[in-house]
């Protein structure tokens, strides 16, 4: 099975993760994984995946240019993406419209993005079982190619119909539109049990009504102008 990494090798994009459970899932899994990318851990995690007895297995390519990258992906059989912090992860929506199956940690845009339709996410509960979580999704699409497949075709068709530049658009142009046909009616009737005598709405108004209506004070509650100028003073 060909697996194949895409972003900045820092520490909480969590490459460690995927070489702890490659090697757990033992020498005798023909897995390669490789990574395109670089950063500040890539020695640390290079000798992380010595360590681990899997250096003939990971490849460190290192930056590549962006026009390289869409080939590597084609020549996969799944994206991983165990990343801890992640509000986009645009690689995942790549790896989608080229119909590549992803398994990524449940967290920020990929769970945006992936459903268990299209994809395997990972819970980001511990370390234990982040990992365990991904050498079980390995181990799945590995057994199963035919899901594997399956994902890959569902998660184009999801690009298709959601993540275009044509369907952005549209969607851009129904939010333009609700805005220039006025407020909903729930919210008219919500401003319109707030106006005012005056016709006046919003908080200004409540305070407004709220002051007309409550009862005048009484002279003893009424603090003099004397004593007023007194403290002024």
């Amino acid at each position: 099975m060909r697996l194949v990494f895409v972003g900045r090798l820092v520490d909480w994009k969590a490459l460690d993760v995927v070489l702890d459970a490659m090697a757990a899932l033992g020498k005798d899994r023909a897995i390669h994984l490789n990574v395109i990318g670089d950063g500040p851990m890539r020695s640390s995690w290079a000798q992380r995946a010595a360590d681990l007895g899997l250096a003939h297995q990971v490849s460190f390519l290192g930056q590549l240019p962006q026009s390289d990258v869409p080939q590597f992906l084609l020549q996969s059989d799944a994206l991983v993406l165990p990343s801890v912090y992640e509000c986009g992860g645009a690689v995942v929506l790549e790896a989608m419209a080229m119909g590549l199956p992803v398994i990524a940690t449940d967290w920020g845009g990929p769970a945006d993005y992936l459903s268990p339709e299209t994809g395997i996410l990972v819970s980001a509960t511990d370390r234990h079982s982040l990992v365990d979580g991904f050498s079980k999704a390995i181990s799945k699409l590995a057994q199963e190619p035919r899901l594997a497949t399956e994902f890959g075709v569902r998660a184009r068709q999801l690009i298709r119909d959601e993540y275009t530049w044509q369907r952005k658009c549209q969607t851009m142009l129904d939010i333009y539109q609700i805005a220039m046909s006025g407020p909903p009616a729930s919210f008219a009737m919500t401003a319109a049990s707030e106006t005012d005598d005056l016709g006046n709405t919003g908080p200004a108004a409540r305070s407004r009504a709220a002051k007309a209506a409550a009862p005048a004070p009484t002279p003893a509650e009424k603090p003099s102008q004397a004593k007023t100028l007194e403290e002024l003073a």
